[in-house]
């Protein structure tokens, strides 16, 4: 199988969603991303490589119904305007999966250009699993993609977490990181209260070394991914539009 330039073939942008570590809501932001964007008018790719565990599908209600092949390409699903193609709408959603990095790689390619994107995209944004791996050397070393977005929390071992991805990604050539502090506080009797301690949305960044940054409350309404809310509130998604 060639190796293409997704920025070039794919999508006229590509964007990898990273983190040091699961739990940080990560697939929420880059589903909230994918939104912004859609809702603007762009054409919108949203890829979930996250193989182990998946969450595309859970956050926008699809269900594996065998997504049929035609002219040998998958099927991406289609909601809201975004084009998604994730292993969970191919496998049942009870099965594990292990397998060794190769097999990942080879999954990965297989998605990218295997699937029937429309041909003129004008983003791609991918959903990644946590931490660094096999999954980010082949996007950035196969696919030329230069560009990521870090999702953290306030909590110290998150971000200690993200400042070792960072420096992965700087390793593997990514030259534009912005960052995405969330559920960085909770309203509280008219009161922002951080619940991960005393640590400001800017000491986040200055820890992690990154100038661009948003920050995003704990909400109910995103930790549940409530679709037609999220389409409404300008705020959220003007402020995740602003690191693309």
């Amino acid at each position: 199988m060639d190796h293409i330039n997704v920025k070039q073939n794919i999508a006229k942008n590509s964007v990898m969603i990273c983190s040091g570590k699961g739990g940080v809501g990560k697939s929420t932001m880059a589903a909230v991303i994918a939104l912004s964007l859609a809702k603007k008018g762009l054409k919108v790719a949203l890829l979930d490589s996250d193989i182990y565990g998946p969450s595309i599908p859970h956050l926008f209600k699809i269900k594996n119904d065998g997504h049929e092949m035609v002219n040998d390409k998958l099927t991406p699903s289609n909601i809201c305007g975004i084009e998604i193609m994730s292993m969970g709408m191919l496998m049942p959603e009870k099965n594990g999966i292990v397998w060794r990095g190769p097999m990942l790689s080879k999954m990965i390619k297989h998605m990218l250009q295997n699937t029937a994107w429309s041909q003129d995209l004008d983003y791609m944004i991918i959903d990644t699993p946590p931490g660094t791996g096999d999954i980010h050397i082949t996007l950035t070393k196969d696919y030329g993609i230069n560009e990521c977005i870090l999702v953290s929390t306030p909590s110290h071992i998150a971000i200690s977490d993200v400042i070792r991805a960072k420096d992965a990604m700087k390793n593997l050539g990514i030259c534009k990181t912005s960052l995405i502090i969330n559920m960085s506080y909770i309203e509280y009797n008219g009161i922002n209260k951080n619940i991960f301690g005393n640590t400001t949305p800017e000491q986040c960044a200055e820890l992690i070394e990154i100038e661009k940054f948003i920050q995003i409350p704990l909400l109910e309404k995103i930790a549940n991914f409530d679709i037609d809310w999220v389409l409404r509130n300008d705020f959220i998604l003007n402020c995740v539009g602003s690191l693309l």
